[in-house]
């Protein structure tokens, strides 16, 4: 199968791949940026309150003691900042959130999917200062610090394989490399896929292999690489010896660092307004950030490869076979991984569920939603928002509303896919992923193109798959009478009869 959000629409071939990065991240710049990351990891070799000259210099960096830790950890900061660019418009440009307010600026019909978006431009960026800083890592660093590790440079690939993955998910077209032409998602795939295999060549064991097998598995499975996916997928869980792997973006309110903030945890839990609301059907999974849960620090960490996603893909690579029996299987023990998950108890009481339109959202248990009209009602979705003395109980890593049972009445290709896509809904519910399965991707920004000559009008286009009903993926009907909820669009299911777009079909 060809994924047509990875080489079109209108004649990908035919597109011309030359682009520049305009904001080249210089090492100095890294450097600088480095002062920040060493205060933020707690590390003692540099200590923000005492510098007297703002204009660090690489030098200064790089003639430290063992600097390959602080850079790290530096890079470990830059995937934090990176996926507070992600998660926010990732997630309300699907089915998952409805935007209710206007401090984010990102709106539920995908208007803002433009070039001029500054949520895309700053991801762009972002990524871009990523993948370079772990670049600095495997040569300047690698160059000046003989005590560079074998374990350090197999972390720099990964995080530079971490830059090319998620530029595959999210851009329909984006520079790979500092001042280089523009490639599609199916290169950035094929470029993580050979840093996380260095970083694999390199490890010298430990719980990080985990993550390298699974973000190979992730980025064959965009490829549409069956074989090759469902391989790292089953290294990943033969890796994981505990079978409860999950590697975070870290996030550190405890030192009140500026930018270690978790956006999406603002958005669904600490600005009284609350934000972004979720679809009623995944009532029960919300919020998966709260300020409460981490002991000495207010900010949650975001789950970026959790071995969750090996059973998933497994899963969904038995149902291209026809194996519906396998893949039944495969899903049965996936529901011990996410059934062994914390669960996080608070009192959540958002008055009526959403300030923005006051008795609009399901607040209570005992309600029974429809994933559509076609589908019949469940119940047991919605938790209590309107008694400040009720506790609820929800996921902090994984949950679902899957049980057995619904997993062996599934005995079609297209009712266990459905399944599968769910699962991967609730899974995934706050970590950006929905809108890579949905195929969005996002164009090159306006400030790209201004500096570089490179880039064509059709760079800055982004790409939308038709089946996507932009206007009704969050809405839905409510009566307050009977405490029932019809959703207008069961989105699952739009993904499985457009399934020639969904990867290994």
């Amino acid at each position: 199968m060809s994924l047509p959000y990875l080489q079109k629409p209108n004649s990908y071939d035919n597109m011309r791949t030359t682009h520049t990065s305009t904001r080249r991240v210089h090492p100095a710049i890294l450097s600088l940026l480095l002062v920040a990351l060493l205060g933020w990891a707690g590390c003692d070799l540099l200590d923000p309150s005492n510098v007297t000259n703002p204009d660090t210099t690489e030098g200064s960096i790089l003639d430290l003691p063992a600097v390959a830790g602080p850079w790290r950890n530096g890079l470990e900061r830059q995937t934090a900042i990176v996926y507070n660019e992600i998660v926010v418009p990732a997630e309300v440009s699907t089915d998952n959130y409805a935007n209710t307010n206007n401090f984010y600026l990102n709106d539920d019909a995908l208007a803002f999917i433009t070039d001029q978006d500054p949520s895309i431009e700053d991801l762009q960026f972002a990524l871009a200062d990523l993948r370079e800083s772990a670049i600095f890592g495997l040569t300047k660093v690698l160059e000046n610090d003989e005590n560079t590790t074998n374990d350090d440079l197999a972390e720099f690939h990964f995080f530079k394989g971490l830059a090319h993955l998620l530029s595959g998910m999210y851009f329909k077209m984006l520079p790979a490399e500092d001042n280089g032409p523009p490639v599609s998602s199916e290169e950035q795939y094929q470029r993580a896929v050979a840093e996380f295999e260095e970083a694999l060549g390199l490890s010298t064991g430990g719980d990080k292999e985990v993550s390298y097998y699974l973000a190979k598995a992730r980025a064959h499975y965009y490829l549409d690489d069956k074989a090759s996916a469902v391989a790292a997928a089953d290294a990943a869980l033969a890796a994981d010896g505990n079978g409860d792997y999950v590697r975070y973006a870290k996030y550190d309110g405890a030192n009140n660092v500026a930018g270690d903030d978790n956006t999406m945890q603002d958005a669904l839990f600490e600005r009284s307004t609350d934000d972004l609301q979720p679809l009623p059907r995944l009532d029960f999974l919300d919020p998966k950030y709260t300020d409460f849960r981490k002991t000495g620090d207010d900010q949650d960490d975001i789950a970026i490869f959790k071995i969750e996603e090996a059973y998933l893909i497994k899963a969904q690579g038995s149902l291209a076979d026809g194996d519906v029996g396998g893949a039944q299987q495969t899903l049965v023990s996936l529901l011990d991984v996410v059934d062994a998950r914390p669960l996080f108890t608070l009192v959540d009481a958002s008055e009526l569920r959403s300030n923005a339109r006051p008795g609009s959202r399901p607040a209570s248990e005992g309600w029974q939603i429809k994933a559509s009209p076609q589908d019949d009602f469940r119940t047991d979705l919605t938790l209590i928002r309107n008694d400040a003395d009720a506790e609820i109980v929800v996921p902090t890593i994984s949950g679902t509303s899957v049980d057995a049972d619904m997993i062996n009445a599934a005995n079609s290709v297209d009712a266990a896919l459905e399944l599968v896509y769910l699962m991967r809904q609730e899974i995934f519910l706050a970590e950006g992923i929905r809108a890579a399965d949905f195929g969005i991707k996002w164009p090159v920004h306006e400030n790209e193109a201004l500096f570089n000559g490179a880039v064509t009008a059709e760079d800055r286009q982004p790409f939308i798959p038709a089946f996507i009903p932009r206007q009704s993926m969050d809405t839905f009907s409510i009566d307050f009478d009977t405490k029932q909820v019809v959703i207008d669009v069961n989105m699952n299911r739009v993904l499985v009869e457009n399934k020639s777009m969904l990867p290994f079909f």
